[in-house]
């Protein structure tokens, strides 16, 4: 599991969150239960079409759509999202799921923006000078 986007920038420049997004990648079988203890935290599934508003369901499609496309593990790699928000304090967490490795599909990303990451155990700026200067 890796965050990156606006709050990762904000982190390594030293400010204030601009953006309260959290956008958490993560490979896609590991969604499903990601996206369930979001559930249990007080996170509400956002549905991107009126078809899939179960998140459950949402991940099942998203995991056969991969399959017809011609498995998980196929260039460039898909990315699907899934938003959560808060209704309380109204945060708003973007899950996306990669078919593979989610530090490959950030490192293809077109911004440099985004190769900004923390994980667990460390935060690293892919292009500290393209990015801050």
């Amino acid at each position: 599991m890796l965050i990156s986007g606006d709050l990762v920038l904000d982190f390594f420049d030293r400010n204030l969150p601009s953006d309260p997004d959290l956008e958490v990648w993560v490979e896609h079988p590991s969604a499903l239960d990601i996206g369930r203890w979001f559930l249990t935290i007080g996170y509400i599934y956002i549905p991107s079409n009126d078809r899939f508003r179960d998140f459950k369901a949402a991940h099942i499609r998203g995991t056969a759509a991969w399959i017809i496309e011609g498995g998980i593990n196929i260039t460039p790699i898909p990315v699907r999202r899934f938003i959560f928000r808060n209704r309380l304090t109204e945060k708003t967490i973007i899950l996306r799921t990669v078919g593979g490795s989610p530090l490959q599909a950030i490192l293809n990303f077109p911004s440099t923006c985004t190769m900004n990451i923390v994980s667990h155990d460390v935060a690293v700026s892919f292009y500290p000078r393209a990015t801050f200067e």
